[in-house]
């Protein structure tokens, strides 16, 4: 049975058993309007007294044990998908090919090796994608990144800002949503690629701040140039993010030669 249908029981003895058990008597009283909707009293209100004022207090607690504005954002389901799509296409050529030079010459245990590595690899990637996800409550912010998380309280969010920018060199564009602080400093950002417009809409209504909506897209280069100090390192510098990522890449590269045909590369 759900909580939000639980209601106070009708036997006074049990109800009366509860209130010793929970403690009742030394909670500030509650009052509602309706059903879900909690409102704290001041501090020194009466505790509830008569067996009604219980059964009201009973039903009003468990009637929305979480705030209303609590919800859980996930990025675009599709995302999954693609990247399943882009990591099949890339490496099921190369490992099939690379199969079928080395089985008649004894070597395939290498390889298999190899992708068995790029299995685990590509697991764990799936893993951590999965686990990605933004909480909205009503005192804050949880977002659980690829690698890291973050917790935003909601009296540091100042304003929000939404851009709408062109995906790549395309004329499609995409939201982008900032939280930002007092001083203008991104807290939290959802870049469209990643999360439905939905969400971003869910993120924006969520707190009492006000919102500024940019409807003009812009480019990827007039988002650098207005709005660098709220954006990724790599977005600031995109040649220096190209170049870690070729060097990921390679060094990814390096280790499947290491683990395929380590005899090439004897140093003499």
């Amino acid at each position: 049975m759900p909580l939000s249908s639980w209601s106070a029981p009708e036997n006074p003895q049990l109800r009366s058993d509860l209130t010793r058990r929970f403690g009742v008597s030394s909670l500030m009283r509650l009052s509602y309007t309706a059903p879900g909707d909690l409102r704290w009293p001041k501090a020194g209100a009466p505790s509830p007294s008569s067996p009604s004022e219980h059964e009201e207090w009973g039903r009003a607690v468990i009637q929305n044990p979480v705030s209303r504005a609590e919800r859980l954002l996930r990025p675009v389901a599709q995302l999954h998908g693609q990247t399943r799509l882009v990591t099949a296409a890339l490496l099921i050529p190369v490992f099939a090919a690379v199969f079928w030079f080395t089985i008649p010459r004894g070597t395939w245990p290498r390889v298999l090796v190899a992708l068995l590595v790029v299995t685990v690899v590509y697991a764990l990637a799936s893993y951590l994608l999965s686990r990605v996800s933004i909480r909205i409550s009503h005192d804050c912010v949880n977002e659980r990144g690829f690698f890291t998380t973050n917790r935003v309280a909601s009296k540091r969010i100042e304003s929000v800002l939404i851009l709408t920018v062109y995906r790549g060199q395309s004329l499609e564009t995409v939201q982008q949503l900032f939280l930002l602080d007092t001083t203008g400093d991104a807290l939290l950002r959802m870049r469209g690629q990643f999360w439905s417009v939905d969400s971003i809409e869910a993120m924006a209504s969520a707190f009492d701040v006000p919102v500024r909506r940019v409807e003009e897209p812009i480019t990827g280069a007039a988002l650098r140039r207005d709005y660098a100090p709220i954006l990724y390192w790599f977005e600031r510098w995109p040649l220096l993010g190209a170049a870690v990522s070729a060097g990921a890449i390679a060094g990814l590269s390096l280790v499947l030669i290491l683990l395929m045909s380590p005899e090439n590369l004897v140093v003499g």
